[in-house]
């Protein structure tokens, strides 16, 4: 989990702001910063905010990858009629904050 990240988290208040003992997929990563208000600073430069929450969830995804966490997750999501989907703590979402690395 030492990967070193060339560059700033580009959405580190977002990741900042997650909930340690809650579960999140980057989907919902990106649906909690709209319902939270946190998107501001980032529409300025981006006029759609549609658009915005696919790159912010597309942003978590790679990072998790990233950081290598756990491939089935730390629960699954599971609504029915759908494939289950993995979750992460909030905490786990946080490791790259608490190495420094943003």
């Amino acid at each position: 989990m030492n990967k070193p990240v060339a560059r700033r988290l580009k959405y580190a208040g977002i990741i900042a702001a997650l909930d340690d003992s809650l579960n999140y997929s980057p989907a919902s990563i990106a649906r909690f910063a709209g319902e939270r208000g946190l998107l501001a600073p980032f529409l300025e430069k981006e006029t759609n905010e549609a658009i915005l929450l696919q790159r912010i969830g597309r942003y978590m995804n790679r990072l998790r990858k990233t950081w290598e966490f756990p491939e089935g997750g730390d629960d699954q999501l599971r609504i029915p009629g759908q494939a289950p989907v993995p979750v992460w703590f909030g905490w786990r979402w946080k490791i790259p904050l608490s190495k420094g690395e943003f």
